[in-house]
């Protein structure tokens, strides 16, 4: 039986000598995009947060709960409601692509080298 084992124990090292330098590439790769990632996890929260506030503020007028007439929504043009709402899907589609996606693939890459570690 270990005459048997002995080729495939072998192989294996092998392949584990083989890929160490690549996981390390992987791990390096992975430290120096901590920082880019962070970067922008701290645009998202600070975004999110001007949209939160701003939403509010419009929400408050809309609504007169600032002082304003309470039927407000009733002056605003259904033209310019349909554009802010294309705005917001438009806005929300660059979100996706430019933030969301690459965030996605890269905890995908940081949880692959967390799993091979």
């Amino acid at each position: 039986m270990l005459t048997e084992l002995r080729p495939k124990v072998g192989q294996i090292v092998d392949t584990m000598v083989e890929l160490r330098p690549k996981v390390g590439q992987i791990v390096d790769s992975a430290i120096e995009l901590r920082p880019k990632v962070q970067a922008v996890f701290d645009n998202l929260v600070e975004t999110t947060a001007t949209v939160r506030s701003e939403v509010q503020r419009v929400d408050a007028t809309v609504n007169g709960r600032d002082g304003s007439s309470p039927f407000a929504s009733d002056f605003v043009p259904t033209k310019c409601s349909l554009r802010t709402f294309e705005s917001r899907g438009a806005y929300s589609d660059v979100v996706t692509r430019t933030v969301v996606s690459p965030v996605r693939q890269v905890t995908g890459i940081v949880r692959g080298v967390t799993a091979g570690s």
